[in-house]
Formats: C-alpha cells, sequence, structure tokens
C-alpha cells in the first residue's frame, strides 16, 4: 500500500465505495437506470478526484467491496444488463466505471472472473461504434487492458480483433479518426500479436502471418505518428522470428526493414524535436532487426524505446507507478 494510504484514508474509502453500492443495488431493484447512472458517475468522480499515486488501493476496494456485484451474484448480469441498454449516458457511465477498475491487474481479475461475456459486449460495442467516438474510445481503452491477459487472446482471435484494427488503422490514413483509438488500437494490437497464443496461431496459418506482415511492411513506409510507427516495429519485432523464415522470405522481410530504415534515415525533420523522434525510431529498428546485414542486439534488451514496451505491460501487472484514468473533453452528450 501507498505510505498515503493510512487506515484512515481506507476507511473513508470504503464508507464512499459501500454508500454507492447501496444506493446501486437499490437502483438496481428499481430498475431506475437514470439513477443507476448517476450514481456510476458519482463513483467515477471520485475515482478521478483521487491522487493517482493512490489509485491502486481505490481500485482494490472497489474490487474487495464488490461494486458491480460480480462476486455476489457469481455471474455478470448487472453489467451486461447496463450495456445492453441502447443508451450513450448509460453505456458511458458503465464503461468509463469499467476503464477505471481494468487500470489494474486486480481490476481486470475481477471483471472477468466469472467468464468472457463482458469482454465480449465491449468488443460488440466497439466494432458497432462509429470510428473515433467517446464510447469506441472506452471499449479500446479496456480492451488494451485486457489483453495483458495470456487467455484472453483467444477471444480476440476468435472476434477477428487484429484485422479490425488494421483497418481502422488504414481508414485513419484516409479519415481523421481521434488519436486515443489510433494510438490505444495499435497498443492493443501489439498486445495481441507478442502473446504465444497468436503466434502460435500465425505459425499454423502461412496465409493470415503473409498478410499481416505484407501489411506491418508496407505501413511503416506511410506517414504515421511515432506511437503508431512504433507498435507497427514492434510487431513486426515479433514476426521476426525462425519459424516464420518461410513467409518472411515471401515478404522479403529484412530487405524491406533495411529500405525503410534508409528512407527514414534520410527523411528531413524541420526542428529539434522532430530530429529527436526519428532518431528513436531508428535506435528501435537498430536493436530489433539485423540492419543491412549486422547482428541485431537481443531483441528488446539495449533499446529504451523497445524496453519501455516490454516495461509498461511488466508494470501494468506488477501495477508500479501512478495511475492515469481516462477522460476526454468531448464526453458530455
Amino acid at each position: 500500500m501507498s505510505d498515503e494510504w493510512d487506515e484512515k484514508t481506507g476507511l473513508i474509502y470504503k464508507e464512499i465505495i459501500t454508500e454507492h453500492k447501496n444506493n446501486l443495488s437499490l437502483a438496481k431493484k428499481e430498475q431506475n437506470n437514470i439513477r443507476i447512472m448517476e450514481i456510476l458517475l458519482s463513483l467515477r468522480l471520485n475515482a478521478l478526484q483521487t491522487n493517482p499515486d493512490l489509485r491502486k488501493n481505490f481500485i482494490d476496494e472497489l474490487v474487495k467491496n464488490d461494486v458491480l456485484f460480480i462476486n455476489e451474484n457469481k455471474n455478470n448480469h448487472f453489467i451486461k444488463y447496463l450495456l445492453n441498454i441502447h443508451s450513450y449516458q448509460i453505456r458511458h457511465s458503465i464503461l468509463s466505471v469499467l476503464s477505471i477498475i481494468t487500470s489494474t491487474l486486480n481490476g481486470v481479475n475481477y471483471l472477468l472472473s466469472n467468464n468472457f461475456d463482458i469482454l465480449i459486449k465491449i468488443i460488440e460495442i466497439m466494432k458497432g461504434t462509429e470510428d473515433g467516438q467517446v464510447l469506441q474510445r472506452f471499449c479500446i481503452s479496456i480492451l488494451n487492458k485486457i489483453s495483458i491477459k495470456e487467455e484472453t487472446i483467444e477471444v480476440f482471435l476468435k472476434y477477428g480483433i487484429i484485422d479490425w484494427v488494421v483497418k481502422l488503422l488504414q481508414r485513419s490514413k484516409i479519415n481523421s479518426i481521434n488519436s486515443f483509438c489510433v494510438d490505444f488500437s495499435s497498443a492493443l494490437l501489439a498486445n495481441i500479436i507478442r502473446s504465444k497464443t497468436t503466434l502460435a496461431f500465425l505459425e499454423n496459418n502461412n496465409s493470415v502471418c503473409r498478410n499481416l506482415m505484407e501489411t506491418f511492411l508496407s505501413m511503416i513506409r506511410e506517414k504515421s505518428s511515432q506511437t503508431l510507427l512504433k507498435h507497427f516495429i514492434i510487431c513486426l519485432g515479433y514476426l521476426d522470428e525462425q519459424r516464420f523464415d518461410k513467409v518472411k522470405e515471401e515478404c522479403r522481410f529484412h530487405k524491406r526493414i533495411d529500405e525503410f530504415y534508409e528512407q527514414f534515415y534520410k527523411m528531413e525533420t524541420n526542428n529539434e524535436e522532430e530530429e529527436i523522434l526519428k532518431h528513436k525510431i531508428l535506435d528501435l529498428c537498430k536493436y530489433i532487426f539485423p540492419i543491412n546485414g549486422e547482428k541485431k542486439n537481443n531483441v528488446y534488451g539495449g533499446n529504451k524505446e523497445a524496453r519501455n514496451y516490454e516495461n509498461i505491460i511488466k508494470d501494468f501487472e506488477k501495477q508500479k507507478g501512478a495511475i492515469i484514468f481516462e477522460c476526454f473533453q468531448d464526453e458530455v452528450c
């Protein structure tokens, strides 16, 4: 526990959360959806007002008190009931709270403790929401955090999330899509690609692997944000394994990586900041791939950007550092 999370603070938050749960229970019995929405938004406000260094403790209290009745009822009926209501306000209230709860591994485990029904419903909402809209952002945020769990990857594969994310990112090249969706969906993509389940699937499905590799190799040549480009390179890094040698040869993998590196190296920048970002990408490539035939260093071992990605995952699992909760200026509708 944080040094600032003493017994008194814990009791105060426990009282706040217990009050919200009791109010939710009453509103649920009365089937008062407006009141449920108000209580969930109040709960979220309390979370947002919590010191970032203490937010893990706040989430632990939410889980311990089973604020969404997941353990009490041994099912996900309450959450699914709210998610099935076709109302922006209702879905916004529950998705924003789920985004908070899934900010720790303990919260993710709580949400998945019965089955994957909630995960599947959130995928459905994400796919059915207009690109870049608030609800889609919350869905992507939640799925990105859940994808840390290896056992969820089969669900992501079954429901075609790799293909959906790739097409979203391709659409973002044509139409302006909120940068949160672009950056965090590409992070979700990297989480899925890195998993043992996905790599085994791709090993047994050469055509899918080939199409994916071709897509990534093509998209790194297009103008992209540093975050998006970094995630594409990391995805390609996970595909740079001996078991994919045949597909890599067909795709001219290392030749095209070298060509990208040379092109990016020659790219002109307008200021010092752009030059720094440029060299971060070049350094990432040098430490992941054998550029121009040079022996590469340990994959993800020497480069700060590459290490950061792996550390983000490890830190989430161990829950290190302050927790940031999503909050968007255009949420009110």
